[in-house]
Formats: structure tokens, sequence, C-alpha cells
């Protein structure tokens, strides 16, 4: 392995995973060394049988979450937000959480433009409080698409993969039900195995 991006941080670079030594973390490496674009992490906490560091990869903040114990090697889950949340908002820590302790992963959520950590523009900040004004009224947060089934089912047939499932549910985007981040879950790990230990 080449170290990257210094001996300082602890971490090591291969083309495919970076490598956390001492506590068996592993992900996607972005940036050459000493790059804009290089992964900078900045804090580290541990609780409850979770590591969490905090990470920017040139301006974008996110946090990475992995098991404090099991594999030495583990698929990374990226995972982004929007709606005018943070990369720590409730539903994306426990999104992270079943991954870590059902499949094994390692999860890193990176705040999107506008959102979180990353500054706002007045575009941004009218956007998210009209988004916010419309949640509180009960009222559609943005654009109603209306797509015909048959064009929604001609997209979904255009996917290239031969296996893959659609799913469709009533309600708002923030009202997803439980068993859809299971379907997730499972649909993660059937394709990118579990941990190697």
């Amino acid at each position: 392995m080449v170290p990257f991006p210094s001996a300082a941080n602890g971490l090591e670079f291969t083309p495919t995973w970076v490598r956390l030594p001492g506590w068996g973390g592993v992900g996607n490496a972005v940036g050459k060394k000493g790059s804009a674009n290089s992964l900078h992490f900045t804090v580290e906490t541990s609780s409850n049988g979770v590591i969490e560091r905090d990470f920017t990869v040139g301006e974008v903040p996110g946090v990475l979450w992995s098991p404090a114990s099991g594999a030495d090697r583990a698929p990374l889950v990226l995972m982004g937000h929007g709606g005018g949340t943070h990369k720590r908002w409730p539903a994306m820590t426990g999104r992270a959480r079943l991954l870590m302790t059902h499949g094994g992963f390692h999860v890193a959520c990176i705040d999107a433009p506008g959102h979180g950590d990353r500054p706002r523009t007045a575009y941004d900040e009218q956007e998210i409080d009209a988004m916010l004004r419309a949640r509180a009224a009960g009222e559609p947060e943005g654009p109603i698409v209306d797509i015909p089934s048959e064009a929604g089912l001609a997209l979904f047939d255009a996917f290239a993969s031969k296996e893959k499932t659609l799913h469709v549910n009533p309600g708002r985007h923030k009202e997803l039900p439980r068993f859809e981040a299971d379907s997730a879950l499972r649909f993660f790990v059937r394709h990118l195995g579990r941990a190697v230990m």
C-alpha cells in the first residue's frame, strides 16, 4: 500500500480502499496526496460501539460511521441528503446505524450544497424557507411532477441492471415505511456482500 495522504493521520491508500489502521475501517479514496480534494479527518469520537469521524473532502464536509469492532475490511455506503437538513439528521443516523449493525458496512454521509455545514446562498435560504413553510402547512414541499405510469415504467425498464426492484409508496417523502429501509439493507447486503473478516 502507498501512504495516503500522510502517516500523521493513519491512512494508507490502495486504488479501491482506504484502510484506517487501528480500528479496521475502510472506504473509497478520493483525491491524490496534497490535492484540493484530499480526505482529511478532523474529529473522532466513539460511543455505543460506533466510531464517528468528521471529515472534509475539499470543501465538502461529512461524517463517517464505523463499527468499533468487527471486520478488517467492509464496503462503504455513501449517503447524501437534502431537505434543508444536516448530515446528522436523525433519519440519516438511523439509516447509518441500520447499515452498520445489520450489514457490517461503514457509512459516510455528506452535506449537500446549501445544507448542513456547507455555505448557503440567499437563493438556498429562500428555497429552504419555502420548503419549511410548505411542510408546516401540510402542503407539497416541492414541485409536483406527474409522470404517467407507462413513462415511469419505461424509464425503469431502461436501466441496464438485470436485477432491479421498483418500490412505490403513497404519502410524503419523509413518510417512508420502515420496511423500505430493511429492503434497502437487504439490497446492499446482496450486492455489496458483508464485511470481510
